[in-house]
């Protein structure tokens, strides 16, 4: 079983991702957050295999969140879901290096190490 946080500041993507992921028997969601301070707490008690991250949060970002995590919780892989566009994450792709990036915008990011094109 793959044990995994969802963090989002929407409430509705939150319980979007849930009702997909609920479906797949080899996922167990164990935690949620709506903001980096939430999401570092719920990583650092429950250390799950897997972070899905948006990258915009309000307060810490999500691309803070990440390198944080990265760092701090090896063992914890990122996932990130974001709208930028390719043209936006340049600046970013360091930190994002290690994560696996989903985007919901159909440009999403060639080049970008670890992308997943919808």
């Amino acid at each position: 079983m793959i044990r995994l946080v969802i963090i989002d500041d929407h409430e509705m993507v939150r319980e979007g991702l849930k009702a997909i992921l609920v479906t797949e028997p080899d996922f167990s969601i164990v935690g949620e957050a709506a903001n980096a301070e939430q999401a570092l707490e719920l990583i650092e008690r429950l250390r799950p295999e897997i972070a899905l991250l948006d990258v915009r949060l309000p307060g810490v970002s999500g691309i803070e969140a990440c390198r944080i995590v990265t760092e701090q919780y090896p063992e914890t892989a990122i996932i990130i879901l974001t709208s930028y566009t390719d043209e936006q994450l340049p600046a970013k792709r360091r930190t994002i290096n290690r994560a696996t990036q989903f985007t919901t915008d159909r440009h999403s990011a060639p080049g970008c190490p670890g992308t997943v094109q919808p």
